[in-house]
């Protein structure tokens, strides 16, 4: 494969996804995305977070904000999060935006020879909200990815 290889980028149109910005600059430090299953209305959260951002509860901000739309606005019925077991941000991350673990399932992954773990959580619409929340992060404009749909 060559540097001249035809390559674009296109839209996923069954995926949301959001930048987490710096206020003010509007300089990417993050993503959260969720895979919509359209048919079982269903999505998998996804997000990821520059490391010199880490720390300050950005990433559980922003996947609060993005859960709660998702299932308030944005037509989806359940959210859903999996994580390797070695990765306990990704978990505090889900508990902050309201999903609650469901399970843990044994030896799913194989990395560097050996056999890992998977935790997975959910949310559904109608499940209550944590008693202790983290703040939303705020849009910075009205406008929401599923709002063509």
């Amino acid at each position: 494969m060559t540097g001249s290889a035809p390559a674009q980028l296109c839209p996923l149109r069954s995926t949301d996804a959001v930048a987490v910005v710096e206020r003010g600059t509007d300089t990417l430090i993050g993503l959260v995305a969720v895979v919509r299953d359209e048919a079982h209305g269903t999505g998998a959260l996804t997000a990821w977070l520059h490391q010199g951002w880490r720390g300050d509860a950005i990433m559980s901000r922003a996947a609060t904000t993005v859960a709660d739309a998702e299932l308030a606005e944005g037509g989806l019925e359940r959210i859903e999060l999996a994580h390797r077991a070695d990765s306990p941000t990704a978990g505090a991350v889900a508990r902050a935006a309201g999903l609650r673990h469901e399970g843990t399932q044994r030896g799913r992954l194989r990395a560097g020879g050996r056999r890992l773990d998977v935790h997975r959580y959910g949310r559904l619409a109608t499940d209550p909200l944590p008693e202790e929340r983290v703040r939303p992060l705020p849009w910075a404009s009205d406008a929401r990815p599923w709002a063509d749909r």
